[in-house]
């Protein structure tokens, strides 16, 4: 039976395979690979790959979870849903109602990216940070002070790098063998 050897990368919805080939001895070196892409010198060819492959991947999921709560609590228009790659912010809301989240959520429990989606839709109802808007996040999250702090403290750490692990599996049957072509 052939093994794969690689890398699992792990949301908090779903866990990705990423193959690695053997180099010209027929072995494999994780902590190189791990350095040499992910490490001080970031290969961004192969990171812009793998998060343009985990923003497709995953734009259903996003516009699943804003439709839920925005039908459940807010029932307010918006143009649309997307993942951007952004590193500054969490979540945006333009003022043409387009709601932006960060695909580093992905890295996030899902409650946390749940209220960020959650604190975007708050925004078309109000435009601010007023005592109205938190009161919108709070009718629909109570605890969501606890995920303010979480993000503030841990937010650095929803990268790519932090959430990858060696692995070992046998075949495409694998639970872990769903792969990220081209990486």
């Amino acid at each position: 039976m052939r093994q794969n050897r690689g890398l699992l990368l792990k949301l908090h919805n779903s866990e990705y395979f990423i193959g690695l080939k053997k180099d010209t001895q027929n072995s494999f070196s994780f902590p190189a690979f791990v350095e040499k892409f992910f490490g001080n010198k970031i290969n961004k060819k192969i990171l812009n790959k793998i998060e343009t492959f985990l923003i497709k991947e995953n734009r259903c999921y996003l516009e699943d979870t804003i439709k839920r709560f925005n039908r459940e609590y807010f029932n307010e228009n918006y143009n649309w849903a997307r993942f951007k790659r952004s590193y500054r912010r969490f979540g945006s809301l333009s003022s043409k109602r387009n709601i932006n989240i960060s695909y580093r959520l992905l890295f996030a429990p899902k409650k946390i990216f749940e209220y960020v989606c959650v604190h975007e839709l708050a925004h078309l109802k109000e435009f601010n940070h007023s005592k109205r808007f938190w009161a919108h996040v709070q009718r629909v999250m109570p605890e969501y002070k606890q995920y303010e702090k979480w993000l503030k403290e841990n937010g650095h750490t929803l990268t790519i790098a932090n959430n990858l692990k060696e692995v070992a599996c046998c075949d495409k049957n694998d639970r872990y063998f769903k792969s990220i072509r081209g990486a």
